[in-house]
């Protein structure tokens, strides 16, 4: 709360201003916003062969405990970076409404591609010492958006960091498989099984702690599991 508190004090002395452009009124302006391109998801998002919808292709399918990814847009593109390095290291907590903003076309796709399925939002969750450290998790603040956005319910339980990894950041595809093997287990069996879950995260990019977090759902008994992440990132990009 005081960090909120704070916050609004600093937006009333200092305007928001355009991260882009310095035009003031808001971290991206509309004029910048327009000329940040959202994912398409017409690839799969392990091969990045043709799979429209998000889906991950036949073969990768086999091997993955993600049925999807929904990708908002690129990390490469600079604004998107920065909203996330805000809200994530600096706790700005004011980006979410642009990230909502520049989400808007994407999630009207996935929409209508979820049809009439309801689904529960979970975030990725922070080890309880991180969480402790950082003093919020910007993953929830980021599913409990999503889950307004499209109708769903957000459940803040559903699972447990119960490892404490270090950073993905610099480490490899396969050191990242191996840093959140086993990281997760799940808290509330009643809020995962029959369910269509998405899990929300900041950034993909190996998904190794999406499909981390997605293996114990489905032991759990969850119906599908989809990603939903506000970038997609290259190892070449961190």
């Amino acid at each position: 709360m005081l960090a909120v508190f704070v916050e609004k004090i600093i937006n009333l002395v200092f305007p928001l201003t355009c991260i882009s452009c310095e035009r003031e009124g808001a971290w991206i302006c509309a004029d910048c916003r327009e000329r940040i391109p959202y994912a398409t998801n017409l690839l799969c998002p392990n091969c990045f062969t043709f799979s429209p919808g998000g889906y991950f292709c036949t073969d990768c399918r086999k091997k993955s405990s993600l049925d999807g990814l929904w990708i908002i847009s690129s990390y490469e593109y600079r604004a998107v970076k920065d909203l996330v390095h805000m809200l994530k290291y600096s706790g700005v907590t004011s980006v979410l409404d642009d990230i909502q903003r520049i989400a808007q076309p994407a999630l009207r796709h996935l929409a209508e591609a979820s049809e009439s399925v309801r689904r529960v939002f979970m975030p990725i969750p922070l080890h309880e010492k991180r969480l402790r450290d950082r003093g919020f998790n910007q993953s929830a603040l980021l599913a409990k958006m999503f889950a307004v956005c499209l109708n769903g319910r957000y459940v803040a339980d559903g699972l447990l960091r119960t490892k404490e990894t270090g950073s993905q950041a610099l480490l490899s595809k396969d050191e990242r498989i191996t840093n959140v093997q086993d990281a997760f287990t799940a808290s509330s069996a009643l809020a995962i099984s029959g369910k269509h879950v998405m899990l929300v995260d900041d950034v993909a990019t190996t998904c190794a702690t999406l499909q981390a977090a997605a293996r114990v759902l489905r032991q759990h008994g969850a119906r599908t599991v989809w990603g939903l992440a506000v970038a997609r990132g290259t190892l070449s990009q961190l």
